[in-house]
């Protein structure tokens, strides 16, 4: 399948100051965030990292939780390739472990209940958004019921950049050191592809 192009970046300094004055993003000179340049793809630099500004409404931030962080090693994925709803699902399944069930979360019952699945965009494999969480089939029953949005049409190029936070960035996303805590995987540029522990976990089987 082909690739599509990188989205142009349409993020506004407007857009910025209201995530910061909602308190969804930290102030500029502490989370180190630029826009992205609008006519190119994006090229962080040292220790930047690509997001989205859905992202940080649907319970996104930097250092990332070890839950998330876990997910998207054991998934082999970066955060630009998840879409907004990818986010809503893993901040809501944290805090249905951490404040409800009382318990950290727990990565068997995450994979019990949901999957990752491409969704390719118009004119190839998206670089941005191209991964969606999606409840298992037959469990829909198991879990409460969440309102996401069926299209979150421009999001894409909602991007900028934002300071990794956390421990030294790693140079390997297959396999994160359990000391580098908080840090995002490495901005790449790659498209993400489906693994074969995506698929970790079992469907309920329909009755007859």
């Amino acid at each position: 399948m082909a690739l599509a192009s990188f989205p142009r970046c349409t993020t506004l300094q407007t857009c910025m100051s209201i995530l910061e004055k909602k308190g969804f993003l930290p102030r500029q000179p502490e989370s180190g965030w630029r826009l992205g340049n609008i006519g190119g793809a994006p090229s962080p630099r040292g220790d930047k990292v690509v997001v989205l500004a859905p992202f940080y409404e649907r319970g996104f931030g930097l250092p990332l939780h070890p839950f998330m962080r876990g997910l998207l090693f054991f998934y082999g994925l970066e955060i630009q390739h998840l879409n907004p709803n990818a986010i809503l699902h893993m901040a809501c399944f944290i805090t249905l472990c951490e404040a409800f069930l009382g318990i950290e979360p727990h990565f068997q019952l995450w994979c019990y209940l949901f999957r990752p699945q491409l969704s390719p965009g118009q004119g190839g494999q998206s670089l941005v958004g191209g991964v969606t969480i999606q409840l298992r089939n037959g469990r829909r029953q198991d879990y409460f019921q969440i309102p996401l949005p069926s299209s979150s049409h421009g999001y894409t190029g909602e991007w900028f950049y934002v300071r990794n936070a956390g421990d030294p960035p790693l140079a390997d996303r297959a396999v994160p050191p359990p000391d580098y805590v908080g840090r995002a995987p490495v901005f790449t540029s790659v498209a993400p592809s489906k693994r074969k522990q995506w698929e970790w976990g079992r469907d309920k089987k329909q009755a007859n």
